[in-house]
């Protein structure tokens, strides 16, 4: 539902512009694509709808507030600050090593949310197990075990897929 801002201009929604039903089936390729839980969030990086399971390191990591913040809100605050200026997609990694994909929701200009996926560890790279085993009060080699059941992406291709999602969304691709 489209709010007013303090100025009295229309402030549109990701759910104005398709409805939960659209962007559930929209994660959901998305999460076929990356093999990735990917979720949908508002203009501030506040999830609004998810699909997909996560592997079960994100799924510790996310578990525990003090990991949460250290590491997932922190990588998110740094894509969103990149998405907003760029309205462009982004891949990196975020803090414990991980892939993570950002691709903005624009309409006329102006962000209205992010789609995003994340969870797959970088072809030639490692998770950060040391960091993930201090956040989370780990002993390292569970962490190292945790680690061993995620798949590893390109960046190149989560490029691609990024690019390839980012197209649709801007009406300038299938």
């Amino acid at each position: 539902m489209m709010t007013r801002s303090g100025q009295g201009e229309m402030h549109v929604k990701p759910f104005d512009i398709m409805s939960e039903a659209e962007w559930g089936a929209l994660l959901e390729e998305m999460v076929g694509e990356t093999l990735m839980a990917s979720m949908l969030t508002d203009d501030q990086g506040a999830m609004l709808l998810s699909r997909g399971e996560r592997y079960p390191l994100c799924d510790r990591i996310r578990s525990d507030s003090s990991s949460l913040a250290a590491i997932c809100s922190q990588t998110n605050r740094a894509m969103l600050a990149v998405v907003r200026s760029t309205l462009t997609p982004v891949v990196e990694e975020c803090e414990a090593g991980m892939v993570r994909i950002v691709i903005p929701v624009v309409h006329d200009g102006q962000l209205v949310g992010q789609v995003t996926a994340c969870g797959r560890v970088a072809m030639g790279s490692s998770v950060e197990t040391f960091l993930v085993a201090q956040t989370l009060g780990m002993q390292e080699a569970d962490v190292v075990d945790l680690a061993s059941h995620i798949p590893a992406v390109t960046l190149g291709d989560a490029q691609v897929i990024a690019q390839r999602f980012h197209a649709r969304l801007s009406g300038t691709g299938k």
